[in-house]
């Protein structure tokens, strides 16, 4: 390989690999199907983990906002409560 870099952009990433210009090490969320010139391989049998923060002004908070973090809420605890961290 003759350039290492780091890109914000997982399709332009996939192209130089698919070019024979590169490897890509990509998150699965932005792996797409369909290219007959990508392979793609797991790096372990278990998937990585995505921590997520929030920040949000403090009450009164619109309504969309208020559901929104409730629901980040309460997929966070059915997270953990499966055992996923």
């Amino acid at each position: 390989m003759l350039l290492a870099g780091r890109g914000d952009e997982p399709v332009e990433t996939r192209a130089l690999g698919a070019a024979g210009r590169g490897v890509a090490l990509t998150h699965e969320l932005t792996v797409l199907v369909g290219r007959h010139d990508v392979v793609v391989r797991p790096l372990a049998d278990e998937p990585g983990i995505r921590r997520v923060q929030v920040a949000a002004l403090p009450a009164p908070r619109p309504p969309a906002i208020e559901v929104a973090l409730a629901a980040l809420f309460d997929i966070g605890a059915r997270h953990r409560a499966s055992g996923g961290g």
